[in-house]
């Protein structure tokens, strides 16, 4: 295991636990809590400085969606808690 200091990793941290929750929060009011992922870019991300794209990729390898393809594209499904 490899630790490591960066200057200023607080605000990183908080914007990826923030933007994580906000995603989520999102996905889970839409019916059946899922959205396609082409839909993901229309969402406004206001707790974050990172982009949508880091946090698909950040919320399907820490587990918390799963991406299902469907015949118009794939779609992220939250995985039940």
């Amino acid at each position: 295991m490899f630790g490591f200091k960066m200057p200023h990793s607080g605000e990183v941290v908080r914007s990826i636990v923030s933007g994580r929750n906000e995603i989520l929060s999102k996905i889970k009011r839409k019916k059946n809590g899922e959205i396609l992922v082409s839909k993901m870019n229309t969402i406004p991300l206001q707790k974050t400085c990172l982009t949508m794209e880091w946090h698909v990729k950040d919320l399907v390898g820490s587990g918390l969606v799963h991406v299902v393809q469907t015949t118009v594209g794939p779609s992220l499904r939250v995985l039940k808690e």
